[in-house]
């Protein structure tokens, strides 16, 4: 039988649509580069649980922006799951503190300057 607390929603129209119909970000990869979608979600104030693989740890500040599951597999995933549907609550700070960090460091804003500070001190 379905979890009444997994629920699978198929394709939406976009972002927007979709983050409002979650509670929580999973992304089980084994492998990610720059998962934007974990930047979406902490713009939106939602809590991140994903792989520890490429730049997610640095995203997440390593754990204090969300939860980092290594290693990538079913029972590690299954480990960092039980405590946060046992008590939901735990995710509250991380969501606030993911909300901060992507309104610090991933708004075009605060790229552009990290990016005008690098250029500037390439010359």
């Amino acid at each position: 039988p379905a979890s009444p607390r997994v629920r699978w929603r198929g394709a939406s129209p976009g972002p927007d649509h979709a983050f409002a119909e979650i509670d929580i970000l999973c992304v089980p990869s084994k492998a990610e580069a720059f998962p934007l979608v974990i930047v979406e979600a902490m713009a939106r104030g939602l809590p991140v649980i994903s792989s520890a693989v490429g730049s997610v740890p640095d995203l997440l500040d390593n754990g204090k922006a969300g939860v980092l599951v290594e290693p990538v597999t079913a029972a590690a995933w299954a480990a960092a799951l039980r405590p946060i549907i046992q008590d939901p609550t735990r995710l509250t700070a991380l969501a606030e503190t993911g909300a901060r960090r992507a309104a610090e460091l991933y708004t075009v804003d605060a790229m552009t300057d990290a990016y005008e500070t690098a250029i500037a001190a390439a010359r």
